[in-house]
């Protein structure tokens, strides 16, 4: 399954939608795997088919924010002219999350995705519950949100 199989599976339309309304409600999106490409293509990224076949798995850009503890720049996320070395170092390059900050960092992302989980379980329901709760879920984004930009600034200043 990619990015562009829509006419395979009709749901995909929908959930670049949720993405892309997510984005621009500026609130924290976390993609992995085929995620990853739906929020690339949502944002006007291309997103390629490997030209190899996968052996094993890859980290997303997502999972290694999580794994090594750096926020990507969004600039970053389509930069096709770079080979994976030059990828690596403007990775390198990145303020790293401190010990004392990292579970504050993985918790904000962490619950971002299961909010994320949450309201995609909840978009094709109208109940007035439903309705309220996708309300406090973007709430708890907006808070995410600035945890995560006072977190950043944390790291930037020291």
């Amino acid at each position: 399954m990619g990015v562009y199989d829509e006419d395979k599976y009709n749901w995909l339309a929908a959930e670049k939608l949720l993405i892309k309304h997510a984005i621009k409600s500026d609130k924290i999106v976390l993609g992995i795997c085929l995620g990853a490409q739906l929020i690339a293509e949502a944002l006007g990224a291309k997103v390629y088919k490997n030209t190899h076949r996968e052996i094993d798995w890859i980290l997303t850009l997502s999972e290694l924010e999580l794994v090594y503890g750096f926020e990507i720049p969004g600039e970053l996320f389509d930069r096709t002219d770079l080979t994976l070395g030059e990828f690596a170092e403007e990775l390198s390059q990145l303020p790293v999350i401190s010990d004392d900050l990292y579970p504050e960092f993985y918790d904000i992302k962490f619950t971002s995705m299961k909010l994320i989980k949450r309201y995609i379980e909840l978009q094709n329901k109208t109940a007035v519950e439903s309705v309220l709760e996708m309300r406090m879920i973007n709430e708890r984004f907006e808070l995410l949100t600035d945890r995560l930009n006072v977190l950043l600034g944390n790291i930037l200043v020291n």
